[in-house]
């Protein structure tokens, strides 16, 4: 499930722009695959980024990736036409960039994630203590 949708995308950006940004065709409509495909990029480099520290895809998606994942699926879809990407684009592009490399480092929290979700969940742990060992040093000297 992408971390983003169209409709997120139109929330920061009017859809005569995301026409613009897609129509390659001139058929004044907006390109649903060009889209998906930008979203799609998008979130492979939040999961290449995260995936040092959880299990990816998420599930479940904390908010802020939804957030970096139209930013980032913005500046792909800009970066179509070199021509036309506005600094503020590009800016919040490195801002996202950041913001996974400390949340991947653990500088920035990523927020509630389902156990499931952290590789922590799947490491197997011992109930077992020093003193549960029924080999010691001392007992097999003699061997």
């Amino acid at each position: 499930m992408p971390y983003s949708t169209t409709a997120d995308l139109k929330e920061l950006l009017p859809e005569s722009i995301l026409i613009e940004l897609t129509d390659d065709e001139d058929a004044g409509a907006l390109n649903q695959a060009r889209i998906d495909g930008a979203i799609s990029q998008a979130d492979s480099v939040i999961d290449s980024h995260l995936g040092k520290r959880y299990f990816v895809p998420f599930q479940t998606a904390p908010l802020i990736l939804k957030k970096l994942s139209v930013d980032l699926a913005i500046y792909n879809l800009y970066s179509r036409r070199t021509e036309s990407l506005p600094e503020t684009r590009r800016q919040r592009y490195l801002d996202a960039i950041g913001t996974l490399e400390k949340i991947s480092t653990g500088e920035i929290a990523l927020g509630a994630v389902p156990e499931t979700e952290s590789p922590s969940a799947s490491l197997s742990e011992s109930n077992k203590t020093d003193g549960d060992n029924v080999f010691t040093r001392e007992s097999l000297e003699g061997f």
